[in-house]
Protein backbone atom coordinates (compact mmCIF):
# COMPACT_ATOMS: atom_id res chain seq x y z
CA UNK A 1 0.00 0.00 0.00
CA UNK A 2 1.86 3.36 -1.21
CA UNK A 3 1.35 6.21 1.14
CA UNK A 4 -0.91 9.21 -0.38
CA UNK A 5 1.13 12.47 -1.27
CA UNK A 6 1.17 15.34 0.98
CA UNK A 7 2.38 18.88 0.04
CA UNK A 8 3.27 22.05 1.97
CA UNK A 9 3.02 25.15 0.64
CA UNK A 10 3.72 28.60 1.78
CA UNK A 11 0.71 30.92 1.14
CA UNK A 12 2.17 33.70 2.38
CA UNK A 13 1.26 35.90 -0.62
CA UNK A 14 0.57 35.00 -4.08
CA UNK A 15 4.16 35.02 -5.00
CA UNK A 16 5.87 33.23 -2.51
CA UNK A 17 2.73 30.68 -3.22
CA UNK A 18 3.74 30.40 -6.94
CA UNK A 19 7.21 29.61 -5.95
CA UNK A 20 6.50 27.22 -3.33
CA UNK A 21 3.90 25.30 -5.57
CA UNK A 22 6.67 25.87 -8.28
CA UNK A 23 9.70 24.11 -6.18
CA UNK A 24 7.28 20.90 -5.99
CA UNK A 25 7.52 19.90 -9.98
CA UNK A 26 10.69 18.43 -9.93
CA UNK A 27 9.70 16.65 -7.12
CA UNK A 28 6.87 14.46 -9.27
CA UNK A 29 7.56 10.88 -11.10
CA UNK A 30 8.83 11.91 -14.45
CA UNK A 31 10.47 15.30 -13.52
CA UNK A 32 14.01 16.25 -13.99
CA UNK A 33 15.81 16.92 -10.76
CA UNK A 34 17.43 19.72 -12.63
CA UNK A 35 14.60 22.41 -13.23
CA UNK A 36 16.03 25.98 -13.98
CA UNK A 37 12.93 28.91 -13.38
CA UNK A 38 13.30 31.23 -15.95
CA UNK A 39 10.65 33.97 -15.19
CA UNK A 40 7.77 34.67 -13.40
CA UNK A 41 5.45 33.10 -16.16
CA UNK A 42 7.89 29.64 -16.03
CA UNK A 43 7.21 29.86 -12.39
CA UNK A 44 2.78 30.16 -12.65
CA UNK A 45 2.83 27.62 -15.49
CA UNK A 46 5.33 25.07 -13.17
CA UNK A 47 3.10 25.67 -10.60
CA UNK A 48 -0.49 24.81 -12.19
CA UNK A 49 1.36 21.81 -13.35
CA UNK A 50 1.52 20.71 -9.99
CA UNK A 51 -1.72 21.57 -9.29
CA UNK A 52 -3.12 19.26 -12.40
CA UNK A 53 -0.92 16.24 -11.64
CA UNK A 54 -2.61 16.24 -8.22
CA UNK A 55 -5.75 16.33 -9.55
CA UNK A 56 -5.13 13.56 -12.02
CA UNK A 57 -6.84 10.11 -11.72
CA UNK A 58 -3.42 8.73 -10.39
CA UNK A 59 -3.60 10.35 -7.17
CA UNK A 60 -6.75 9.13 -5.76
CA UNK A 61 -5.91 10.55 -2.16
CA UNK A 62 -3.45 13.75 -1.54
CA UNK A 63 -3.29 16.30 1.21
CA UNK A 64 -2.34 20.00 0.76
CA UNK A 65 -1.43 22.23 3.12
CA UNK A 66 -1.69 25.91 2.57
CA UNK A 67 0.31 27.56 5.46
CA UNK A 68 0.41 31.25 6.65
CA UNK A 69 -1.77 32.57 4.41
CA UNK A 70 -1.73 36.37 5.11
CA UNK A 71 -3.96 37.47 2.75
CA UNK A 72 -6.99 36.84 1.00
CA UNK A 73 -9.11 38.47 -1.23
CA UNK A 74 -11.82 36.36 -2.94
CA UNK A 75 -13.27 38.56 -5.58
CA UNK A 76 -9.76 40.05 -6.35
CA UNK A 77 -10.77 43.98 -4.27
CA UNK A 78 -7.83 45.47 -2.68
CA UNK A 79 -5.06 43.81 -0.77
CA UNK A 80 -4.57 39.91 -1.06
CA UNK A 81 -5.18 36.69 -3.78
CA UNK A 82 -7.93 33.94 -4.20
CA UNK A 83 -6.41 30.84 -2.49
CA UNK A 84 -9.29 28.66 -3.59
CA UNK A 85 -7.60 29.71 -7.54
CA UNK A 86 -4.89 27.24 -6.14
CA UNK A 87 -7.48 24.16 -4.58
CA UNK A 88 -7.04 20.94 -7.01
CA UNK A 89 -10.74 20.76 -9.13
CA UNK A 90 -11.27 17.58 -7.48
CA UNK A 91 -12.96 16.38 -4.15
CA UNK A 92 -10.53 13.04 -3.82
CA UNK A 93 -8.06 14.71 -1.46
CA UNK A 94 -7.90 16.90 1.51
CA UNK A 95 -7.19 20.54 1.86
CA UNK A 96 -5.89 22.27 5.37
CA UNK A 97 -5.42 26.21 5.35
CA UNK A 98 -3.27 27.83 8.88
CA UNK A 99 -3.71 31.42 8.92
CA UNK A 100 -5.11 34.25 11.25
CA UNK A 101 -7.18 35.76 9.07
CA UNK A 102 -10.88 34.72 10.31
CA UNK A 103 -12.40 35.58 6.72
CA UNK A 104 -10.89 32.43 5.28
CA UNK A 105 -13.22 30.17 7.51
CA UNK A 106 -15.92 31.12 4.65
CA UNK A 107 -13.95 28.90 2.89
CA UNK A 108 -14.50 25.45 4.73
CA UNK A 109 -14.93 24.10 8.31
CA UNK A 110 -12.65 25.95 11.19
CA UNK A 111 -10.56 24.60 14.14
CA UNK A 112 -9.45 27.48 16.15
CA UNK A 113 -6.14 26.52 17.94
CA UNK A 114 -7.61 28.12 21.56
CA UNK A 115 -4.76 29.06 24.34
CA UNK A 116 -3.71 25.93 26.13
CA UNK A 117 -4.47 24.97 30.02
CA UNK A 118 -1.86 25.35 31.69
CA UNK A 119 -0.90 21.60 32.38
CA UNK A 120 -1.16 21.15 28.62
CA UNK A 121 1.28 24.53 28.31
CA UNK A 122 3.80 23.39 31.26
CA UNK A 123 3.67 20.14 29.40
CA UNK A 124 4.75 21.81 25.50
CA UNK A 125 7.43 24.18 27.33
CA UNK A 126 8.98 20.37 29.05
CA UNK A 127 9.25 19.27 25.81
CA UNK A 128 10.29 21.91 23.43
CA UNK A 129 12.62 22.54 26.29
CA UNK A 130 14.02 19.12 26.38
CA UNK A 131 14.44 20.09 30.31
CA UNK A 132 12.59 16.53 31.31
CA UNK A 133 14.49 14.38 28.49
CA UNK A 134 17.87 16.28 30.69
CA UNK A 135 16.41 15.44 33.77
CA UNK A 136 14.18 12.58 34.68
CA UNK A 137 13.57 13.60 38.02
CA UNK A 138 12.05 17.01 37.02
CA UNK A 139 8.61 17.47 37.93
CA UNK A 140 7.18 20.65 35.30
CA UNK A 141 3.92 20.21 36.78
CA UNK A 142 5.32 21.30 40.17
CA UNK A 143 8.14 23.84 39.45
CA UNK A 144 6.54 27.30 39.83
CA UNK A 145 8.82 28.63 37.27
CA UNK A 146 7.37 26.98 34.66
CA UNK A 147 4.31 27.63 35.64
CA UNK A 148 4.73 31.02 35.78
CA UNK A 149 6.54 30.96 32.67
CA UNK A 150 3.24 29.28 30.92
CA UNK A 151 1.24 31.26 32.45
CA UNK A 152 3.00 34.86 31.65
CA UNK A 153 2.61 33.18 27.92
CA UNK A 154 -1.17 32.78 28.59
CA UNK A 155 -1.12 29.18 26.82
CA UNK A 156 -0.05 30.57 23.34
CA UNK A 157 1.13 27.45 21.87
CA UNK A 158 3.79 29.07 19.67
CA UNK A 159 5.11 31.83 22.54
CA UNK A 160 5.68 28.64 24.44
CA UNK A 161 7.17 26.51 21.71
CA UNK A 162 9.59 29.68 21.22
CA UNK A 163 10.60 29.93 24.45
CA UNK A 164 11.03 26.13 25.29
CA UNK A 165 13.42 26.23 21.78
CA UNK A 166 15.42 28.93 23.20
CA UNK A 167 15.66 27.48 26.65
CA UNK A 168 17.20 24.22 24.84
CA UNK A 169 19.45 26.03 22.41
CA UNK A 170 20.98 28.19 25.15
CA UNK A 171 20.77 26.62 28.25
CA UNK A 172 18.92 29.28 30.05
CA UNK A 173 17.20 28.58 33.10
CA UNK A 174 13.34 29.16 33.13
CA UNK A 175 13.38 31.63 35.62
CA UNK A 176 16.12 33.26 33.67
CA UNK A 177 14.03 33.50 30.51
CA UNK A 178 10.82 34.63 32.30
CA UNK A 179 13.32 37.52 33.71
CA UNK A 180 14.65 38.48 30.18
CA UNK A 181 10.76 38.40 28.68
CA UNK A 182 10.24 40.87 31.06
CA UNK A 183 13.24 42.65 31.16
CA UNK A 184 14.19 42.85 27.39
CA UNK A 185 11.33 41.41 25.30
CA UNK A 186 12.53 42.35 22.23
CA UNK A 187 16.13 41.42 22.64
CA UNK A 188 14.74 38.53 23.78
CA UNK A 189 12.29 37.73 20.85
CA UNK A 190 14.83 38.65 18.23
CA UNK A 191 16.88 35.78 19.28
CA UNK A 192 14.67 33.37 19.39
CA UNK A 193 13.25 30.76 16.69
CA UNK A 194 10.96 28.13 17.33
CA UNK A 195 13.08 25.65 15.23
CA UNK A 196 12.57 23.60 11.83
CA UNK A 197 9.01 22.92 12.54
CA UNK A 198 8.09 26.41 11.73
CA UNK A 199 9.38 27.94 8.53
CA UNK A 200 7.98 31.82 8.87
CA UNK A 201 10.62 33.30 11.57
CA UNK A 202 10.20 34.17 15.28
CA UNK A 203 7.35 35.48 16.30
CA UNK A 204 8.08 39.29 15.82
CA UNK A 205 8.28 38.67 12.20
CA UNK A 206 4.74 36.22 12.46
CA UNK A 207 2.76 39.75 13.67
CA UNK A 208 4.57 41.79 11.71
CA UNK A 209 3.31 40.41 8.95
CA UNK A 210 -0.27 40.84 9.91
CA UNK A 211 0.47 43.95 11.15
CA UNK A 212 1.92 45.88 7.81
CA UNK A 213 -1.62 44.41 6.13
CA UNK A 214 -3.12 46.34 8.80
CA UNK A 215 -1.75 49.10 7.53
CA UNK A 216 -2.74 49.00 3.98
CA UNK A 217 -5.60 48.25 4.29
CA UNK A 218 -6.69 50.59 7.51
CA UNK A 219 -3.58 52.75 8.94
CA UNK A 220 -6.42 54.05 11.54
CA UNK A 221 -7.12 50.23 12.67
CA UNK A 222 -3.17 49.82 12.79
CA UNK A 223 -2.66 53.05 15.19
CA UNK A 224 -5.52 51.64 17.20
CA UNK A 225 -4.42 48.29 18.01
CA UNK A 226 -1.66 50.03 19.65
CA UNK A 227 -3.42 52.62 21.77
CA UNK A 228 -5.80 49.28 22.81
CA UNK A 229 -2.35 47.36 24.20
CA UNK A 230 -2.10 50.25 26.75
CA UNK A 231 -5.36 49.45 27.98
CA UNK A 232 -5.75 45.85 30.40
CA UNK A 233 -5.49 43.87 27.96
CA UNK A 234 -8.61 41.31 29.21
CA UNK A 235 -11.78 43.91 28.90
CA UNK A 236 -11.53 46.83 26.64
CA UNK A 237 -15.34 48.69 25.42
CA UNK A 238 -15.81 51.23 22.87
CA UNK A 239 -16.63 53.58 25.47
CA UNK A 240 -13.71 53.05 27.44
CA UNK A 241 -11.54 53.92 24.85
CA UNK A 242 -13.83 56.62 23.55
CA UNK A 243 -13.53 58.46 26.78
CA UNK A 244 -9.95 59.16 25.15
CA UNK A 245 -11.24 62.20 23.42
CA UNK A 246 -11.24 64.03 26.27
CA UNK A 247 -7.61 64.29 25.94
CA UNK A 248 -6.24 67.95 24.42
CA UNK A 249 -3.79 66.32 22.41
CA UNK A 250 -5.65 63.74 20.83
CA UNK A 251 -4.80 62.62 16.90
CA UNK A 252 -6.41 63.24 14.09
CA UNK A 253 -6.83 59.53 13.49
CA UNK A 254 -8.10 59.00 16.48
CA UNK A 255 -11.11 60.85 15.99
CA UNK A 256 -12.20 59.01 12.80
CA UNK A 257 -11.88 55.40 13.87
CA UNK A 258 -13.24 56.14 17.65
CA UNK A 259 -15.47 59.33 17.63
CA UNK A 260 -18.77 57.30 16.77
CA UNK A 261 -19.28 53.67 16.97
CA UNK A 262 -20.50 53.28 13.34
CA UNK A 263 -15.93 54.13 12.85
CA UNK A 264 -15.16 51.77 15.81
CA UNK A 265 -16.66 48.68 14.57
CA UNK A 266 -15.23 48.34 10.83
CA UNK A 267 -11.68 49.39 12.46
CA UNK A 268 -12.00 46.32 15.04
CA UNK A 269 -13.53 43.91 12.26
CA UNK A 270 -10.21 44.63 10.78
CA UNK A 271 -8.20 43.68 14.14
CA UNK A 272 -10.50 40.69 14.87
CA UNK A 273 -10.21 39.47 11.51
CA UNK A 274 -5.95 39.06 11.94
CA UNK A 275 -6.27 37.84 15.07
CA UNK A 276 -5.19 40.66 16.85
CA UNK A 277 -7.98 41.56 19.22
CA UNK A 278 -10.72 38.54 20.29
CA UNK A 279 -14.30 39.59 20.95
CA UNK A 280 -15.50 38.52 24.69
CA UNK A 281 -18.75 36.47 25.81
CA UNK A 282 -19.87 39.93 27.16
CA UNK A 283 -21.43 41.74 24.00
CA UNK A 284 -19.09 44.73 23.18
CA UNK A 285 -16.47 43.75 24.75
CA UNK A 286 -13.04 42.70 23.51
CA UNK A 287 -9.44 41.17 25.00
CA UNK A 288 -6.28 41.25 23.81
CA UNK A 289 -3.32 38.11 24.07
CA UNK A 290 -0.82 39.32 26.87
CA UNK A 291 1.78 38.48 24.27
CA UNK A 292 0.57 40.68 21.27
CA UNK A 293 0.16 43.33 23.50
CA UNK A 294 3.51 43.09 24.72
CA UNK A 295 4.75 42.95 20.99
CA UNK A 296 2.12 46.10 20.06
CA UNK A 297 3.70 47.57 23.16
CA UNK A 298 7.13 47.06 21.43
CA UNK A 299 5.95 48.23 17.91
CA UNK A 300 4.69 51.89 19.67
CA UNK A 301 8.41 51.99 20.91
CA UNK A 302 9.80 51.13 17.80
CA UNK A 303 7.64 53.13 15.33
CA UNK A 304 7.73 56.98 16.38
CA UNK A 305 4.19 56.21 17.64
CA UNK A 306 4.79 58.89 20.48
CA UNK A 307 4.02 56.56 23.36
CA UNK A 308 3.94 58.85 26.28
CA UNK A 309 0.47 60.68 23.85
CA UNK A 310 -0.69 56.68 23.75
CA UNK A 311 -0.35 56.14 27.38
CA UNK A 312 -1.56 59.44 28.56
CA UNK A 313 -4.47 58.74 26.18
CA UNK A 314 -5.24 55.83 28.02
CA UNK A 315 -5.16 57.47 31.26
CA UNK A 316 -7.54 60.26 30.44
CA UNK A 317 -9.86 57.99 29.31
CA UNK A 318 -9.94 55.81 32.64
CA UNK A 319 -10.04 58.74 34.66
CA UNK A 320 -13.19 60.39 32.74
CA UNK A 321 -15.06 57.10 32.78
CA UNK A 322 -14.51 56.90 36.74
CA UNK A 323 -18.58 57.19 37.67
CA UNK A 324 -20.20 59.35 40.11
CA UNK A 325 -21.20 57.45 43.57
CA UNK A 326 -24.94 58.33 42.58
CA UNK A 327 -24.26 56.10 39.21
CA UNK A 328 -26.67 52.91 39.36
CA UNK A 329 -23.93 51.35 37.77
CA UNK A 330 -21.09 52.43 39.79
CA UNK A 331 -19.88 49.25 41.44
CA UNK A 332 -19.88 47.26 38.33
CA UNK A 333 -17.97 49.89 36.23
CA UNK A 334 -16.14 50.23 38.86
CA UNK A 335 -14.90 46.97 39.26
CA UNK A 336 -14.19 47.04 35.51
CA UNK A 337 -12.22 50.01 35.44
CA UNK A 338 -9.85 48.95 38.49
CA UNK A 339 -7.77 46.78 36.22
CA UNK A 340 -7.65 49.48 33.58
CA UNK A 341 -6.47 52.34 36.47
CA UNK A 342 -3.72 49.98 37.64
CA UNK A 343 -2.53 49.05 34.19
CA UNK A 344 -2.12 52.46 32.94
CA UNK A 345 -0.55 53.90 36.02
CA UNK A 346 2.18 51.44 35.10
CA UNK A 347 2.78 53.04 31.56
CA UNK A 348 1.38 50.00 30.41
CA UNK A 349 4.20 47.62 30.98
CA UNK A 350 6.36 50.53 29.38
CA UNK A 351 9.10 52.31 32.07
CA UNK A 352 9.37 55.03 29.65
CA UNK A 353 6.06 55.83 30.11
CA UNK A 354 4.44 55.47 33.40
CA UNK A 355 5.56 57.09 36.65
CA UNK A 356 4.04 60.40 36.14
CA UNK A 357 0.51 60.29 35.71
CA UNK A 358 -1.63 60.94 39.32
CA UNK A 359 -5.01 61.97 38.85
CA UNK A 360 -6.53 58.10 39.66
CA UNK A 361 -7.17 58.82 43.19
CA UNK A 362 -10.70 58.25 43.08
CA UNK A 363 -10.81 54.64 41.77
Amino acid sequence: MTSAPYFWLSGEDRGTLLQSSSSVLPRLPGQSRDIGVIDEKDVEQRARHVLEWIASQENPHWLIIFDNVDQYSPNGVGVGYDISEFFPRTDQGSILISSRLQKLTELASSFPVQKLESKDAVQLLSQSSGLSAKNTMWNPQSDPGALDLANRLDGLPLAIVIAGAFIHETGTSILDYLKYYTESWYDLRSQSSPGRQYQHGNILQTWQLSYREIQKRDLDAAKLLLLLAYFDNRDIWYELVQAGSNSPNTPPWFNKAVSEKLAFGPSMKTLIGFSLIETKQQEGSYAMHPVVQDWCLHVARTEDMGLIQLNEQALIAVGCMVPFETNKNHPELQRRLVPHANFVLRGGNDPSAGQQYYIMESI
